[in-house]
């Protein structure tokens, strides 16, 4: 095991997959041995995140100080610790996107703050895994399809009332891809600038065993897998569940696709979302931080499952019946 770092940066535009790359690079450094820890991107308690508030922060340079206070507690509370962190997205993504709702706030501000965030991590020897897409329609549209009709909609209303885009003629989804587009120039012309070990992977066609051949290679850690259950006991998985929303049923299905099990349309979780498997009954939920668990009776029915996840927010801790096969 020849991996120094105790810091990998996971960065690309949002669709890229870093919520999912970042999940397999926490699970296949614990599966050699190493403690490490993986920071969901929209967890509220994140320790680096930072949202823009004027009142506290009248000033660009008071807010992007108060940023960069938390990148420096961040490693006075983990610089003694053996454990590798996983962040994704608070480098390039999170900054990038500050100029849109910090008056006044310059390029090369947030440029300076990203080059002083990598220099504060020093002691950590931080790496970067820069996941990169060279086809933005492609991957705009294979996020929409994944997160569903209702995040969609929601992006489009919300990309309607984008006063810079209106300025720029950029409307629906052709619009969207412009920006998508413009970010994506300015995470690469970041990633160029920065002086850390990077490795860059091209994840426009979505596949990804590659992609984590080449992470590991780059970490000089082995990829391992556990062995893939059969269709037969994953059919078994299949079926309508339910659970309680605000106090009504709502149900919901796991089915096989692609020889996966896929969770559709279950409240708290993108349209479709990819389970994978671990152990026995257990399986990670794909970019999430969930863990499932299957549970059966003595002979082997399935009858509920369980979710576990370190979250203080988002799914409610509850079990979800089965109500019926497909």
């Amino acid at each position: 095991m020849t991996l120094n770092s105790r810091l990998i940066f996971v960065e690309g535009v949002s669709g890229s997959g870093k919520s999912t790359a970042a999940q397999f690079i926490c699970h296949q450094l614990q599966k050699t041995g190493l403690a490490s820890r993986w920071y969901y991107e929209e967890d509220l308690s994140h320790p680096v995140a930072l949202e823009y508030d004027a009142e506290a922060h009248p000033t660009p340079e008071e807010f992007l100080s108060a940023k960069l206070s938390r990148w420096n507690s961040f490693v006075r509370h983990t610089v003694t610790s053996s454990e590798v962190h996983t962040i994704e997205g608070h480098l390039f993504q999170a900054n990038v996107g500050l100029s849109t709702v910090v008056e006044d706030l310059e390029a090369f501000q947030i440029r300076d703050l990203i080059r002083k965030i990598v220099g504060v991590c020093t002691n950590l020897t931080p790496v970067l895994v820069y996941l990169r897409c060279s086809d933005h329609a492609q991957v705009l549209r294979r996020k929409l399809d994944h997160r569903g009709t209702a995040y969609e909609r929601h992006i489009l209303a919300t990309f309607a009332e984008d006063q810079s885009a209106q300025a720029r003629g950029w409307e629906g989804y052709e619009g969207l891809v412009r920006k998508q587009e413009e970010e994506a120039q300015a995470l690469d012309d970041l990633f160029a600038a920065l002086e850390v070990d990077k490795l860059c992977i091209d994840t426009t066609e979505g596949d990804r065993n590659r992609p984590y051949q080449q992470i590991c290679d780059f970490l000089s850690v082995p990829m391992s897998t556990y062995q893939t259950p059969s269709l037969t006991d994953l059919s078994r998985l299949t079926g309508i569940y339910t659970c309680d929303v605000g106090g009504e049923a709502t149900a919901f299905e796991i089915r096989l696709e692609d020889a996966e099990l896929v969770i559709n349309d279950m409240p708290w979780m993108w349209a479709k979302q990819r389970l994978l498997p671990q152990e026995g009954n257990v399986f990670y939920v794909a970019g999430k931080p969930y863990e499932i668990e299957f549970d059966g009776d003595l002979h082997g029915e399935v009858k509920s499952f369980h979710v576990s996840t370190q979250l203080d927010w988002g799914m409610p801790k509850q079990v979800f019946p089965r109500i019926r096969s497909l």
